[in-house]
């Protein structure tokens, strides 16, 4: 409805032929339009949200309910605003190289990030798009995964905003599924000149696996609130499925006081063991990431670790490769590590 080429009922078909179960569709806007409810097309769950602009980059809201005014301004207002509205932000595209997609308001206590973007990628490599145009038409998806590089400067910020606060990230598509004509590969200005990257291409190169409840697959406005909610608790991780199948079928902490997950947290009592258990191949590289710093590696899938400290928020990153340069194939949310801190509820928005 703002910048893209598909339709819901085109996007959630191409997501069931790339094996998705769920989308969620982010149109540009201020946060006053009453969202879709979800509803499933194509056996896909299609779930309505928002992006906001900022004076300090975009913002996408999840779940949050229309505003009695329009969003937009500071940044942090806008944080805040979505906050009391009930929804989750999202910080867009935070490592762009366009400077107005950029997200600059790193002091406001935004919910998410986007680690990995694929608009972000593209723009980095402006010398391999030539290429990469040539190379679309016979492999669309290993086209886009080559465009793929470690995002550093979004791992970075977000391991430093984990320190403070839980703040979950994910992989987006950012999908247009448009090439204007002023420039190779800008999907915002003049005409559409191709309608690529294809929908179908983007959701076959990687996806974010989220750990819903079991009764999932009913009612759309359930599991479009389940979803949701699991997002928000951190219970996902993104896969680089272009690179190969792959699954985390274990990942906690265990202290003397008790266990966490995914997106959990625990404070500890004692030394702390971390187990990892993913479906990869042997010649994979397993890392521990713990505030930031490779604390344990190994190859294939497996992996367990002793720290006698609390040692912050710890990740997963699995690559193809031990080099620190290397794409990640899986990144996971982080487990808690350390003492309990209360942020302050907003306040809740009068209409």
């Amino acid at each position: 409805r703002s910048d893209g080429t598909g339709t819901p009922e085109s996007i959630a078909a191409a997501a069931a032929e790339a094996g998705l179960d769920a989308v969620i569709l982010t149109d540009h806007g201020d946060g006053t339009r009453v969202t879709d409810p979800p509803r499933r097309v194509a056996g896909v769950l299609v779930v309505d949200a928002a992006e906001i602009s900022t004076w300090g980059g975009h913002y996408v809201a999840l779940g949050a309910r229309p505003s009695p005014y329009p969003l937009g301004g500071d940044p942090a207002s806008v944080v805040e605003d979505v906050a009391r509205l009930g929804g989750m932000g999202i910080a867009a595209h935070p490592g762009s190289a366009k400077e107005a997609l950029k997200w600059r308001a790193w002091d406001a206590p935004f919910d998410g990030i986007e680690w990995l973007n694929a608009d972000t990628e593209w723009r980095d490599r402006p010398r391999d798009l030539w290429s990469a145009v040539l190379t679309y038409p016979w492999a669309p998806t290993g086209t886009i995964v080559g465009l793929l590089n470690r995002p550093r400067f979004e791992l970075s910020r977000w391991d430093r905003a984990t320190a403070q606060r839980p703040v979950v990230g994910l992989a987006a598509h950012d999908a247009h599924a448009r090439l204007g004509l002023s420039g190779v590969g800008e999907p915002y200005e003049g005409a559409v000149a191709l309608r690529a990257p294809g929908y179908t291409a983007m959701f076959r190169a990687f996806s974010n696996t989220v750990r819903v409840p079991t009764n999932w697959g009913g009612d759309a406005a359930r599991d479009g609130a389940a979803l949701l909610d699991a997002i928000r608790a951190g219970r996902t991780y993104a896969v680089v499925t272009g690179f190969g199948a792959a699954s985390v079928r274990r990942f906690t902490a265990t202290t003397a006081n008790g266990a966490a997950g995914m997106g959990e947290w625990l404070v500890p009592n004692g030394p702390v063991q971390v187990a990892i258990d993913a479906d990869v191949p042997g010649t994979a590289f397993t890392s521990l990431v713990c505030g930031g710093t490779r604390v344990a590696g190994g190859s294939g899938g497996r992996l367990a670790w002793r720290s006698e400290t609390a040692p912050g928020a710890c990740r997963i990153e699995i690559a193809q490769s031990a080099s620190a340069d290397a794409m990640p194939w899986v990144v996971t949310n982080p487990i808690y590590l350390r003492e309990a801190r209360e942020t302050a509820a907003p306040r809740p928005l009068s209409s």
